[in-house]
């Protein structure tokens, strides 16, 4: 799909079975903003993680794999500031332009990918039933200019980025009430669209540009404890923060070696490209 924002938003959701049970003394539970954001990881030359072994040697591919990282982006400025100008969804004059404002960043276009979830609240009313609500976006990057060192690259309007497309699933939030609270599941998928990368794909492995992915679970819990789990494709770079909070998993340093590049570049075209699933990153909010 051809479209830039998402809305990520639920607003008064009803614990209509009543299953939801809370703990004495407690009526209502916010967590703070959450945050996921990715990136391709600039680099001069191929790194030694993503060189092709003797049997997949095909003519042009290490070139092909050096103008990607030549499209990488200049890391983020995180931790974000989480304030609400830092955290709206437009970008207008009443942007944060604190040197980590999110908004600043998303005008800078240097990512691939970003999920902002500024408030989760679930709460219980006076007549005794629970209720849930939550705000949030997601938003699909660009592709930067290939250049050997980021300081090379010129500033826009200049600079020629190209938009992604994306996909979200499920497009309409559905949180899931449970007895000890709410859960709220959310994947992202993100892809480029050039014609020349779309071709390269095909000639290289067999086969159209796949979706990468980022997957946020959120359990939101009466007695607080809450459990955040983010997950995503083994390519690009990813930085989830909750809260000030930082995790991240980097493409070059934390994927294994080629495999797991040739089984990511691999899935199929506008398909989504297979999760790390032994390398979740899980947060506990108190």
């Amino acid at each position: 799909m051809n479209r830039a924002l998402w809305a990520l938003d639920a607003s008064d959701r009803r614990d209509v079975g009543n299953v939801v049970t809370w703990p004495m003394g407690y009526k209502e539970q916010v967590l703070p903003p959450l945050i996921l954001v990715a990136y391709f990881s600039h680099a001069k030359n191929v790194p030694a993680t993503w060189r092709p072994p003797w049997y997949r040697k095909i003519p042009g591919l290490k070139k092909a794999l050096q103008v990607l990282f030549q499209t990488g982006n200049r890391p983020p400025p995180v931790p974000f500031e989480t304030t609400y100008q830092s955290l709206q969804r437009q970008l207008d004059a009443t942007a944060s332009t604190a040197a980590n404002s999110l908004v600043r960043w998303r005008s800078e276009r240097e990512f691939r990918a970003c999920v902002w979830l500024p408030q989760m609240r679930l709460w219980r009313t006076d007549e005794g039933q629970t209720r849930f609500e939550m705000s949030g976006t997601y938003e699909v990057g660009w592709t930067a200019p290939p250049v050997k060192l980021l300081s090379d690259r010129p500033p826009l309007p200049v600079a020629k980025y190209t938009r992604g497309s994306g996909q979200v699933v499920p497009e309409l939030i559905e949180p899931s009430f449970e007895s000890w609270g709410v859960k709220i599941e959310i994947d992202v998928g993100f892809r480029i669209r050039e014609r020349l990368v779309r071709a390269a794909s095909y000639y290289f492995f067999g086969g159209g540009v796949p979706f990468m992915c980022m997957t946020l679970e959120v359990e939101v819990r009466t007695g607080g404890n809450h459990r955040v789990v983010f997950n995503g494709s083994s390519i690009p770079t990813q930085v989830y923060q909750a809260d000030t909070k930082l995790e991240t998993y980097d493409m070059i340093h934390d994927i294994r070696d080629w495999p797991e590049v040739w089984k990511t570049f691999t899935a199929g075209g506008m398909q989504m490209a297979p999760y790390r699933d032994e390398d979740p990153r899980e947060v506990y909010i108190l």
